[in-house]
């Protein structure tokens, strides 16, 4: 009886100085739009598309409910969530197709990674378990955190400006009277050129001091 209680009091004490399993730290900032990762299967900081304008993503500490490794939402007319992270409700972790959002807020609410990145973290969660923290605020509408200076645009050379050219060269060209056979330039009138016919040799008369062609 003695050897039966003894060992069964060196398990108790073992089971309770034995370690707990390890939980990957999943670490959501909204004002920067980025994922921190720490777990058995590596350290990761990834970008992320939290709610947009009108869409909130909760702040909180949160412990996965439910893994898919496929979902379609059937709130938001079906669209995909490849490797779903169920945390609270509807909001989930998981893949995104878009991309080109990832770094600004651009979901339902949803945390969004791309399809590699929500692989390998629905992965170690599957795994190892995980512990979801999210806090901070998203920056305002769809500005990408720290966007790139425009350094290319600022510096690129200004056209020049042609848009009255034509119209110049076009009353440049009515200033120069024209030459007609058989008549010659006598001035202008209101705004046209006036020319006066030349004497015919065979009628022997001359043509009148009135304008007879006008430009």
């Amino acid at each position: 009886m003695r050897r039966v209680l003894f060992l069964s009091t060196c398990f108790a004490v073992f089971a309770s100085v034995a370690p707990a399993r390890a939980t990957v730290a999943v670490a959501i900032d909204l004002s920067h739009q980025v994922m921190h990762v720490h777990g058995a299967g590596g350290n990761y900081d990834w970008p992320i598309s939290s709610g947009r304008s009108g869409f909130t993503t909760p702040n909180g500490s949160y412990a996965p409910i439910r893994l898919e490794s496929m979902h379609y939402s059937h709130k938001y007319h079906m669209s995909p969530m490849p490797h779903a992270i169920f945390f609270r409700g509807g909001y989930a972790i998981h893949g995104t197709y878009a991309t080109a959002d990832l770094g600004r807020p651009a979901s339902h609410g949803c945390v969004r990674l791309s399809p590699g990145n929500a692989t390998r973290l629905f992965e170690m969660v599957k795994a190892e378990g995980a512990r979801i923290s999210i806090s901070g605020s998203p920056p305002e509408g769809r500005r990408r955190f720290a966007p790139p200076p425009p350094a290319e645009i600022a510096d690129a050379p200004e056209a020049p400006v042609t848009r009255h050219a034509p119209r110049r060269e076009r009353v440049a060209r009515l200033r120069t009277p024209r030459e007609f056979p058989g008549y010659h330039y006598i001035g202008d009138m209101n705004g046209h050129h006036m020319y006066q016919a030349e004497p015919t040799p065979n009628a022997g008369l001359f043509p009148t001091t009135s304008g007879d062609l006008w430009n």
